[in-house]
């Protein structure tokens, strides 16, 4: 009985330490332009990280900003081709509204972002470059259109 407990005990230890090696990390580079005259708020997540965006980022009219995104799969998911990389965005005046009528979610940028802005995802693209462009609406409104490409 007690071969078997040490034996338990060695295979949970080996299995957790092993854990770690079956998770891939992965890098993604993104650029974001936007030709619109207005002001975002976004945040970008790459495969469940957020990596260097954490925090809800400001992207100013004419602007164009780059970054590299950190994520990891685990060996199943990567086997699986389950990329996810994520855009989420508000226009400033949009999110300071709401901040303002919600005081109490002044910190919960990522919460805010998600759930009340826009999101645009790509799935299972396996790609390490992603670019979002924000353009004005070619119908002549105050409009805009977000193309992601991969």
């Amino acid at each position: 009985m007690k071969k078997f407990g040490l034996s338990a005990v060695l295979l949970a230890l080996v299995l957790m330490l092993s854990g770690c090696y079956f998770f891939v990390p992965l890098s993604a580079d993104v650029t974001i332009e936007n030709k619109t005259d207005k002001t975002f708020y976004y945040m970008v997540s790459y495969n469940s990280s957020n990596g260097v965006n954490d925090t809800k980022q400001t992207l100013l009219s004419g602007e164009t900003k780059s970054d590299v995104l950190k994520g990891h799969l685990t060996e199943a998911d990567y086997s699986d081709s389950t990329e996810l990389f994520g855009f989420y965005m508000m226009e400033k005046e949009v999110y300071d509204a709401y901040i303002a009528a919600h005081d109490w979610l002044a910190d919960q940028d990522w919460y805010v972002i998600v759930q009340k802005g826009e999101a645009y995802t790509a799935t299972d693209k396996r790609s390490q470059n992603y670019k979002v462009v924000i353009s004005p609406s070619t119908d002549g409104s105050d409009n805009y259109t977000v193309e992601l490409t991969w």
